[in-house]
């Protein structure tokens, strides 16, 4: 794979995810073999509950916006108590209409009662709301009260909800907002329409900036403080972002300023995607404005995914903001971009638009400051004889020896002189360390091989416990599969271990047949042959005599535990297995 490193326009922070797949099988297996099913049991029961990932914490800030109009609005409304007008609005034209008593009263602007006008404020402003022009008792028919909500919502003629900032009885408040927003202002029907006709003009309403940001004007071309697309789209551009988001693994956060995409490993279920693969996610969010609701998400390589449950379901229709997407892309996708993928984002309506572009120059792994070289991941089942359980009627494996395990892996010296691996903590479903080698089929010379811990049911982990193990090699290579007092078995055909299934407990994808193996009891299944204490691929007598040498030991990890109970017995228990498969070979392609 080519060596990549991801670099965006951005900085952000990221952390870890979900992941799914489903990866072929390139092995075939016998039609009558028993299942041996992936299931999220088998393939999540090492991981630790710190391991395990969560898609959590995501928590975008939404920042507050500032509204804004030119003038004042009326919202609602109602029979006036001395005009038989209802719910209109303010207008910069002159209104006439009967007064009480049938006369015609004209004014240039005009405020009516039992109305509800808002503004828009910017927080720390002081404002002072007036409509004492033309105010008095005789004009109103008595006093009228003023109350001022913060933020409220209009419903059939009057405020709910919000905050409150005043009332007063009179023409005129002074605040001070306390967040920026809207301020409806109602005004209550006066007492009476009094005893003559009224010729005062109604009053208009003002506000005042006494101190602080002054109001912005809707309609003047420039989006001041205050306005924003949703209450002044003539003014502001529709500004919405597809962001990079934040996570953190269970409470530990990991941060990046240069975000990396995570690779995919071999799980379905929650994993530790340390170990990268071939399939890159790449999450994000898309931040807009309070009134656009629907975005449609395009990408010009890959696919998008949004969280379904416990899966990544595709996207197809609209999405809401503040939702965490997806974009899978693969190498080829990768390659086949130029180096550069595109997200494009579209508000409902049509004019709210942006794009994000990606710029691939490599896959580095989940602390955004390793670059790695994205690896196969190549799946590997297999049985040991020796820690059959014979009485469980199960396809399970003892784990007697699992607390006196090296977290070290015995392979780093001869025979094997593998490379080191080692974990911090052994989990309690580890049998023991195996070694699995990828030789070239044509020489038989090693290529690669790796240590990894073989699970109770039969599969092998890698030491950060993904399922599976990542090889840089890729190609067609012989698979062998070594532990180290079991007789090591090769597999029967050459394997992409690019995300392929090798399960060497089923007698077809074993080199050799059933004369190479051990078959568990009833079950169609095989498992490695116990006794090969010296690990050169032949069980012979230099193995018992290693054996016998060994003598009684008791709570050891020790080769000659050919039934891995953590004792060597002479006459019982690693005896009967030695007799048992002497004189079995190895092919020679497997022997050291």
């Amino acid at each position: 794979m080519a060596h990549r490193k991801i670099t965006f326009a951005f900085q952000f922070l990221l952390v870890i995810i979900w992941l799914f797949c489903t990866v072929p099988a390139s092995i075939v297996c016998a039609q009558n073999a028993p299942e041996r099913q992936l299931s999220l049991k088998s393939m999540r029961h090492l991981n630790y509950t710190n391991k395990e990932t969560h898609l959590q914490k995501v928590q975008p800030s939404v920042k507050q916006f500032t509204t804004q109009s030119t003038g004042f609005s009326a919202k609602g409304g109602g029979p006036a108590a001395c005009f038989d007008y209802a719910g209109g609005p303010y207008a910069d034209q002159g209104i006439d209409e009967a007064g009480c008593n049938g006369a015609s009263i004209s004014a240039p602007y005009e405020a009516w009662l039992n109305e509800v006008y808002f503004t828009q404020v910017v927080s720390g402003g002081n404002y002072t709301f007036s409509i004492c022009n033309g105010y008095s008792a005789t004009a109103w028919g008595g006093a009228a009260t003023i109350t001022a909500i913060l933020n409220g919502t209009p419903s059939a003629g009057t405020i709910t909800g919000g905050t409150l900032i005043s009332t007063v009885t009179g023409c005129s408040l002074t605040f001070t907002a306390s967040a920026d927003g809207v301020v409806f202002f109602v005004l209550s029907t006066a007492t009476a329409c009094g005893g003559a006709i009224s010729q005062v003009d109604n009053g208009f309403p003002t506000i005042t900036t006494n101190s602080g940001v002054p109001c912005g004007s809707c309609g003047n071309t420039a989006c001041e403080v205050g306005e924003n697309y949703c209450n002044c789209s003539a003014d502001c551009a529709c500004n919405i972002s597809g962001t990079f988001i934040d996570f953190d693994v269970d409470g530990n956060a990991i941060a990046s300023t240069t975000p990396s995409a995570f690779c995919e490993n071999f799980v379905t279920g929650f994993v530790n995607p340390s170990v990268p693969a071939h399939i890159m996610y790449v999450p994000f969010a898309i931040f807009g404005v309070t009134c656009v609701t629907d975005y449609t998400v395009s990408a010009t390589e890959g696919m998008l995914y949004i969280r379904s449950g416990d899966t990544l379901a595709l996207i197809t229709g609209p999405v809401p903001e503040l939702t965490v997407l997806w974009l899978q892309v693969t190498q080829a996708d990768v390659d086949a971009s130029g180096g550069v993928t595109t997200i494009s984002i579209s508000g409902a309506g049509g004019d709210c638009t942006d794009a994000l572009d990606i710029t691939w120059t490599g896959v580095a792994n989940y602390t955004g400051s390793v670059d790695v070289t994205c690896k196969s991941v190549l799946v590997v089942g297999m049985f040991l004889e020796g820690a059959y359980n014979t009485t469980s009627g199960d396809t399970t494996m003892r784990t007697d020896i699992n607390t006196l395990i090296p977290l070290t892996s015995p392979y780093a010296v001869a025979p094997w002189n593998a490379p080191a691996a080692s974990v911090a903590t052994m989990p309690t479903a580890v049998v023991d360390w195996v070694l699995v080698e990828l030789r070239d089929p044509a020489t038989n010379a090693l290529v690669e091989s790796q240590a990894g811990l073989l699970s109770t049911t039969g599969y092998v982990f890698d030491t950060d416990l993904n399922f599976g193990l990542t090889f840089n090699a890729t190609g067609e290579y012989n698979v062998i599969v070594r532990h180290r007092n079991h007789l090591p078995v090769m597999s029967s055909g050459t394997v992409d271990p690019d995300g392929t299934l090798l399960d060497m407990a089923l007698l077809p994808n074993i080199l050799g047949g059933e004369q190479q193996v051990s078959r568990l009891g009833a079950l169609n299944l095989f498992a490695l042959k116990a006794g090969d204490v010296n690990a050169n691929g032949i069980i012979n007598r230099t193995d018992f005599n290693i054996f016998k040498q060994a003598g009684s030991l008791l709570n050891t990890y020790n080769s000659s535990d050919c039934n891995m109970d953590k004792n060597v017995s002479p006459l019982t228990g690693d005896f009967p297995l030695i007799r048992q498969n002497t004189s079995a070979l190895a092919p020679n392609q497997v022997r050291y």
